[in-house]
């Protein structure tokens, strides 16, 4: 469960963003995520669009925010009883790749100005991204 909470800035007087102490984290992700599904349905007459990312969520209203203190009382409400986010299914894709030969010609060239050799080059391009 993540209980950290969030600062937030104001901008143009109807842009809220909401931000994170900065990590790459799936389950922060998701919960975030899960957090403006919520905003979503709690306000969904007041917001135009919500994007969330890694560690930070932003709000785009329909109005300005007249009282800021209580709205982002209530989203901090909302947020911490979003106690878990539901658990995203995920569809892994198998992509067959060919380093070298005919099908990767360049990757001599490629190593040598990475200077790197070809098993840590294929070591980085093949590494998990998270």
């Amino acid at each position: 469960m993540i209980t950290q909470d969030f600062s937030y800035k104001i901008y143009n007087n109807n842009i809220l963003h909401l931000e994170w102490a900065p990590a790459i984290d799936i389950a922060r992700m998701q919960k975030i995520k899960h957090f403006a599904s919520q905003i979503k349905d709690h306000y969904q007459i007041h917001v135009i669009d919500i994007v969330p990312a890694y560690h930070s969520l932003t709000i785009f209203l329909k109005d300005s925010i007249d009282h800021a203190s209580e709205f982002i009382n209530s989203l901090r409400e909302i947020y911490h009883l979003a106690s878990t986010a539901p658990t995203e299914s995920r569809k892994i894709w198998r992509i067959p790749v060919v380093y070298g030969g005919i099908y990767g010609p360049d990757l001599e060239v490629i190593c040598k100005n990475l200077k790197l050799n070809p098993d840590q080059l294929i070591e980085k391009h093949t590494a998990p991204c998270l």
